[in-house]
């Protein structure tokens, strides 16, 4: 299975289909080229859209639906990115990143909020919305980050997803902290790239399909809203070898870093735990 074609992007209504940006990258990064989004953020929107946007029978974009939005309280762990721009700005709107050297909840010098996703700094029942982007893998601890998530969002509320999902395998931990404060590898170490860190974001998660029923176990109702299939399994990326994390490293020495990360483009909708905690 492979291309499957876009009749139009669901963030600026360019009409497709669209391509990846160089020969042998995962179709999950098809670009637009007019917002630049990838496929997995147009699937994220799609999924939004379908959620929480007009409902008229008509072509809905999120260029062109921003009016749906306005009544809506959304929290979204990035502040780049095409989904990112066409949400900005709507009055209850609000997005972050995680810097080191800035505490939670405090601005950076470029005026970006900072936020721990497993320390959030909002009040109880704050959010309709939380959207995060391939950002769980990166955590070490996300079982709490889904905890504070879930906290936040009101009654109802949803967390929408997209993760690197590793279809047909269990989820499994690649990295952690030791007792003695340096990183542990229990697996080969796999980083991604980051535009906030030249050494790239390391991954100390695979996620599987147990992830619905792991999240199950703590209140958590997750269901897969949306799974586009470019990839058979045998074609997905399992670095879990020296063998695979050799030619994982040639990949990136050769700029096809991206090339050697296929993934099937799957969103997820999470939602709270049913009733507010107490405000902290």
């Amino acid at each position: 299975m492979r291309d499957i074609p876009e009749a139009y992007c669901s963030i600026c209504s360019l009409q497709g289909p669209f391509h990846p940006f160089f020969d042998g990258a995962s179709l999950r990064e098809s670009r637009c080229p007019g917002c630049g989004s990838s496929r997995r953020n147009r699937d994220l929107a799609r999924v939004l859209l379908d959620e929480c946007g007009p409902h008229d029978g008509k072509h809905a974009f999120l260029a062109t639906s921003r009016e749906a939005f306005s009544s809506l309280r959304i929290y979204e762990l990035q502040s780049k990115g095409a989904l990112h721009d066409a949400l900005r700005g709507l009055p209850g709107y609000i997005s972050s990143e995680y810097f080191r050297d800035v505490p939670p909840g405090k601005y950076s010098p470029a005026h970006v909020l900072c936020q721990d996703a497993t320390r959030l700094t909002f009040d109880d029942a704050s959010f309709d919305v939380v959207i995060s982007q391939d950002i769980m893998e990166h955590i070490e601890e996300p079982w709490r980050a889904f905890d504070e998530i879930a906290r936040v969002l009101r009654p109802g509320g949803i967390h929408l997803f997209t993760i690197p999902l590793h279809e047909g395998v269990t989820t499994r931990q690649r990295a952690r902290t030791g007792k003695d404060g340096k990183l542990e590898y229990l697996l080969p170490p796999v980083r991604h790239k980051d535009p906030l860190d030249p050494a790239g974001a390391l991954v100390f998660w695979d996620y599987g399909d147990d992830l619905p029923v792991l999240l199950a176990e703590r209140g958590i109702s997750v269901r897969k809203a949306s799974h586009t299939q470019f990839y058979e399994r045998n074609e997905l990326c399992f670095i879990d070898s020296e063998d695979s994390w050799k030619r994982c490293l040639e990949a990136c020495e050769q700029g096809r870093h991206v090339s050697f990360f296929l993934y099937n483009s799957a969103v997820f909708i999470a939602e709270g735990k049913g009733r507010a905690g107490k405000h902290r």
